[in-house]
């Protein structure tokens, strides 16, 4: 069952349950040898070691390779009208910056060649780890599968227990009396009948008893208990290290064909000679997805660049728009032949007219202040000098200015 998961689309859980038959081995055992000084482990750490691969999601890697390959695909088909449009741009777009723009066009398409061949590899690579962890635990589960046994030198678990008493003195004489009905080193007499002997002969034949028991352990339980936990931990560590491998090729593969940028610019920015335009970049072209035209745009000057390629991949476009708006479109377009057709559209952006200014009112003075009906308080005298001549002032002034 086991070799025909090998080979087939089993994840790793479904082939690990397979073989985990061969851990009810410690299951059975793991006591008598925790007793006897031969196992220091938890129970559970075999099966933690066992089930080390589990959870490796294979479909979701094998679903990444499907996207991959269909990646590959458009990546492809991208590739080839990007090159239509660089191979004619400079023909069909006589100005100034035009040889620097092209060059940035070559050069994303042959970063888009270059990630278009290099995926082939990488599917191969991802086809060859799906392969090697299905091996590598498969080749696990089929060894520790083998292990599995319900007797150790002809005795099962529960006369192992019984042997472990007498080997270790624990039930005294109705320990002895047990294992003298089954055991043949204690089918003497004297074994079975124990429990009648003195007290000082039974001392003498437990002591006796614990020695042939202890013969047996060291010569038939020990060493295959040791030995079935050897194979099973170097049946761990050929999965551990053959996994380790597969992925450690698979990374460096991965960081040798997409290197990490160390430059300070983001990924997909393009560097820019000083005696260039300035000019930058602002979108990546991206493999068309769900109908979506990959695009490009660049910024040259005070002109932006755009380039898009057509959801139905028979045409490339060219469009340069200046600060006021005004843009020219440039589209090439593949015929039925494969010949490209030029077409060319030119929006001139709507002069922006002035908000006309309100028309002038007629002047209208401002309403009257309404009068004060108290009097206004006559301002304070000034230190005048007196002046030459100064009338008289009458009896009636005087009297209506108060007292002097």
């Amino acid at each position: 069952m086991i070799i025909a998961q090998r080979n087939s689309i089993f994840v790793p859980d479904d082939i690990l349950d397979t073989g985990s038959v061969g851990l009810t081995f410690f299951e059975r055992f793991h006591d008598a040898a925790t007793r006897l000084g031969i196992e220091m482990r938890p129970l559970g750490s075999y099966d933690e070691m066992y089930r080390a691969e589990s959870g490796i999601d294979l479909p979701a890697l094998n679903a990444d390779v499907s996207t991959m390959s269909m990646a590959v695909e458009a990546s492809s088909h991208d590739s080839r009208d990007f090159a239509v449009l660089s191979d004619s741009l400079e023909e069909i777009w006589n100005v100034e910056g035009v040889d620097d723009v092209a060059g940035r066009v070559h050069d994303e398409r042959r970063r888009a060649e270059v990630e278009a061949e290099s995926m082939p590899l990488l599917i191969s690579v991802a086809d060859e780890l799906t392969g090697t962890v299905r091996t590598a635990v498969a080749d696990k589960a089929f060894k520790v599968a083998s292990l599995d046994r319900e007797m150790i030198g002809g005795l099962d678990a529960q006369h192992i227990d019984q042997l472990v008493d007498v080997s270790m003195q624990q039930g005294g004489v109705d320990a002895v009396a047990k294992a003298a009905q089954w055991f043949a080193p204690l089918s003497d007499g004297k074994f079975r009948t124990v429990r009648y002997a003195a007290a000082l002969d039974q001392i003498e034949t437990c002591r006796v008893a614990a020695d042939l028991a202890d013969n047996w352990i060291d010569q038939i339980f020990r060493p295959v208990y040791v030995d079935t936990r050897d194979e099973f931990d170097r049946a761990c560590e050929q999965a551990r290290l053959a996994l380790t491998d597969a992925f450690e090729v698979a990374a460096g593969l991965v960081a040798e064909l997409f290197p990490v940028e160390s430059e300070s610019t983001d990924a997909g920015q393009f560097s820019v000679p000083p005696d260039t335009l300035p000019t930058s970049v602002s979108q990546v072209a991206e493999p068309a997805v769900d109908g979506v035209a990959p695009s490009l745009e660049l910024t040259v000057g005070t002109d932006t660049w755009g380039f898009s390629v057509a959801p139905d991949g028979r045409g490339v476009s060219l469009e340069v728009r200046d600060l006021s708006g005004e843009s020219v479109t440039v589209t090439v377009e593949l015929d039925e032949r494969g010949w490209p057709t030029i077409a060319v559209d030119t929006d001139t952006a709507p002069i922006a007219s002035e908000t006309p200014e309100p028309e002038p009112q007629p002047y209208q003075p401002p309403n009257p202040a309404p009068a004060d009906p108290e009097p206004a308080m006559d301002p304070a005298p000034t230190a005048d000098p007196e002046p030459l001549s100064e009338p008289d002032t009458t009896g009636a002034e005087l009297a209506g200015a108060g007292p002097i």
